[in-house]
């Protein structure tokens, strides 16, 4: 598992579900007791337990809970070369360094 910094501020843990307990049939008796499921989006043990979320959390119960996952894409910079720079009176780099 992988070691991260929680909401509380504490070091917790972060892996996928499945990762985290031995089976569904784990998952669903804890998910009974302290309403692991629900706290993660879910109807049910099941349906979370196939959707397999990225779940983080540590010793406080409040910091367990789905990691959402935010994909941000990089434009690819544009390569500029020094003789079309557009800066007024630029002449290109000097002829000795």
């Amino acid at each position: 598992m992988k070691r991260v910094r929680c909401k509380s501020g504490l070091i917790g843990w972060q892996d996928r579900l499945q990762n985290v307990y031995t089976d569904l049939a784990e998952f669903r008796r804890w998910s009974d007791v302290y309403g692991l499921a629900r706290r993660l989006g879910y109807r049910s043990a099941a349906a979370a337990w196939t959707a397999n979320p990225l779940v983080r959390g540590s010793v406080i119960p409040s910091d367990y809970g789905v990691v959402r996952q935010t994909t941000t894409t990089r434009r690819p910079r544009l390569a500029v070369r020094p003789a079309e720079h557009s800066c007024p009176g630029w002449h290109g780099w000097p002829s000795r360094l």
